[in-house]
C-alpha cells in the first residue's frame, strides 16, 4: 500500500512538473515544501480515538458514497504562505438524489459573487469515465464563455485521473468578466469525483497566455495538489 501511494505522489509531481511545460510553455514547477507533504493514511479516515487527541489535520476528508476523498484544502491566498486552514474558508455542501456537491469560498467572499471556489462533485454509482465525465464538465463551460474565447488544455489524461484547465477570456453574457479553472476527475473501480478550483477574474486574451490573469506559479502549485488527493474505498478502511 504505500508503494502505491509513492507512486502517486511521484505522478502529481511529475504532472506538476511537466504539464505546462508542453501545453503552455510556462517554466518547470518549483518544489515547495507544501508539496512534498504526505496526505495521510488509511489511519486517519478512521474515528479518532477519546484518549489520544489528533493534531488538526491540513487535509480534507469527505465521504463519497463508497468512497472516502482525501483532498487538500484550498489555498486562498498564495502556495507560498501554506495551506489554508478550513477556518478561513465558509462551506456549503448539498447531498440529494444521489448527487454530492461541496463548495468552499474565502471567509471574506460571498457564494453568489464568488472571486475564489473550491468544489467536490460525486454521484453514487456514476459509470462513466473520467473522459466523458470532463466533457460533460466542458459543456458547461461552454455554454456561459465566449467561444471565441475559451481554451480548454488537457494537461493528463488516463483511465484513473483526467487534468484540464479552462481559460474563459470573458462570459456570453458579461463580457468585462472571465474565468480560469483548473478541473481534476479521478476515479477507482468503485466510484468517481471531480475537484475545481476555480478563478473569476476580469476579462483577459485566452489565446494570449501572458496575460492569463492566474500567476503560472500559482496554477501549477493547485495542479501539482489536486493531482495529489486520493480516492479510497470505503471498504479498504475497514477489517
Amino acid at each position: 500500500m504505500k508503494h502505491l501511494f509513492a507512486r502517486k505522489a511521484s505522478l502529481s509531481l511529475h504532472i506538476a512538473r511537466t504539464l505546462l511545460i508542453s501545453c503552455v510553455g510556462l517554466l518547470p514547477v518549483q518544489h515547495h515544501a507544501w508539496g512534498q507533504e504526505d496526505l495521510g493514511t488509511l489511519q486517519d479516515l478512521l474515528p479518532p480515538s477519546a484518549s489520544k487527541p489528533t493534531s488538526r489535520s491540513l487535509n480534507g476528508r469527505v465521504r463519497l458514497f463508497d468512497n472516502f476523498l482525501i483532498h487538500p484544502l484550498p489555498v486562498w491566498s498564495s502556495f507560498a504562505n501554506g495551506p489554508a486552514p478550513a477556518e478561513r474558508s465558509k462551506i456549503r455542501t448539498a447531498n440529494k438524489s444521489g448527487l454530492y456537491q461541496m463548495s468552499m469560498v474565502p471567509k471574506d467572499e460571498v457564494f453568489d459573487s464568488w472571486q475564489n471556489l473550491f468544489t467536490i462533485v460525486s454521484k453514487q454509482n456514476d459509470k462513466r469515465s473520467v473522459v466523458q465525465h470532463a466533457r460533460l464538465v466542458m459543456q458547461q463551460f461552454r455554454a456561459v464563455c465566449s467561444p471565441s474565447n475559451l481554451q480548454v488544455i488537457r494537461v493528463h489524461a488516463s483511465p484513473q485521473l483526467h487534468i484540464q484547465v479552462v481559460a474563459c477570456g470573458n462570459y456570453s453574457r458579461d463580457r468585462s468578466k472571465g474565468q480560469m479553472a483548473v478541473i481534476v476527475t479521478m476515479r477507482n473501480q468503485v466510484g468517481l469525483a471531480t475537484l475545481t478550483r476555480q478563478w473569476r477574474t476580469p476579462a483577459f486574451q485566452s489565446k494570449i497566455q501572458t496575460s492569463w490573469p492566474v500567476p503560472k506559479n500559482e496554477m501549477e502549485g493547485v495542479i501539482g495538489e489536486l493531482a495529489r488527493s486520493r480516492l479510497i474505498p470505503v471498504k479498504m478502511t475497514k477489517g
